[in-house]
């Protein structure tokens, strides 16, 4: 589950991405989710996560179908186990 606040109101045609980074591995698409008004999000990814594995999760902003992968800088980072 992310949970995030103070997002950017994003122009047409964006959206947020979130991100699984395993350790020593390329990204994991993890979902697409918009902020509110506020700027508060919440987003759940369904399924297992291996906790074992994960280096990481990032938020980025993408075109609004999403990417395989990254392609703008994060804007939220979150290293796995801290």
């Amino acid at each position: 589950m992310l949970v995030a606040s103070n997002l950017p109101k994003l122009s047409t045609g964006k959206t947020y991405e979130m991100w699984l980074i395993p350790k020593g591995g390329a990204p994991r698409p993890a979902g697409l989710f918009q902020s509110t008004d506020a700027g508060s999000a919440v987003h759940v990814l369904s399924g297992p996560v291996d906790t074992a594995a994960l280096g990481a999760v990032a938020v980025t902003v993408e075109p609004e179908a999403g990417s395989p992968a990254p392609t703008t800088q994060p804007l939220i980072t979150a290293i796995a186990g801290i």
